[in-house]
């Protein structure tokens, strides 16, 4: 698998939603996350976690890969709805998991899944796991759990891991000492990165 283009030049126009003004502490988020590749973005209700999230997938697929393949993973099929409807007023084509189930990953699609569905189908299909190239993981304080851990830990060809969380790692840690944190953290920090960026309420 060829690897996607490092991207290091990044105006604020190119960060754009349609229908929406970013906040610039948003376009700053985006754009450390395409920087690093890899980390959590600290935001509590209110943060505009969706926007910033579909600004990174447009984004990314401006400047790098229009084909980009992708997953969301969310904690409840409530969310993986609400997320979905959330990303096609965006313009941007997410499709849950379970009605994409059995299909390949297409490239113009964002898969939203709960990982426990996701899980069962790796272990049938490794396959599936191989094809992804971001993830983005909301409510990642989640991914230290047996189901969340397993499918972000199959993604062989990832690039991009982003996760979307207000209390994923203790704030008290400043990432000197890794005596610092819990098991659980490490195991987070490990899957997506460190805290780097964080947003308060709009």
């Amino acid at each position: 698998v060829m690897s996607l283009p490092i991207i290091t030049d990044i105006r604020d126009e190119d960060i754009q939603l349609p229908g929406i003004t970013l906040r610039e502490e948003q376009i700053n988020a985006v754009r450390k996350a395409i920087k690093t590749r890899r980390l959590i973005i600290s935001m509590g209700t209110g943060g505009g976690k969706t926007e910033i999230a579909c600004a990174l997938i447009t984004t990314l697929r401006k400047l790098s890969d229009p084909n980009l393949s992708m997953i969301m993973l969310e904690p409840s099929e409530h969310l993986v709805k609400s997320t979905v409807n959330r990303f096609k007023s965006y313009g941007i084509n997410a499709v849950s998991w379970s009605e994409h189930r059995g299909k390949p990953l297409e490239s113009n699609e964002v898969v939203v899944a709960i990982p426990t569905s996701l899980r069962n189908d790796i272990r049938k299909n490794p396959e599936i796991a191989k094809s992804v190239r971001m993830v983005i993981a909301d409510e990642c304080h989640h991914a230290s759990s047996a189901s969340w851990y397993e499918v972000l830990t199959s993604f062989s060809n990832i690039e991009y891991a982003i996760g979307l969380s207000a209390t994923a790692v203790s704030e008290k840690c400043d990432y000197s000492m890794i005596s610092e944190y819990s098991i659980d953290e490490l195991k987070i920090i490990g899957c997506l990165g460190p805290v780097r960026v964080k947003i308060t309420a709009g």
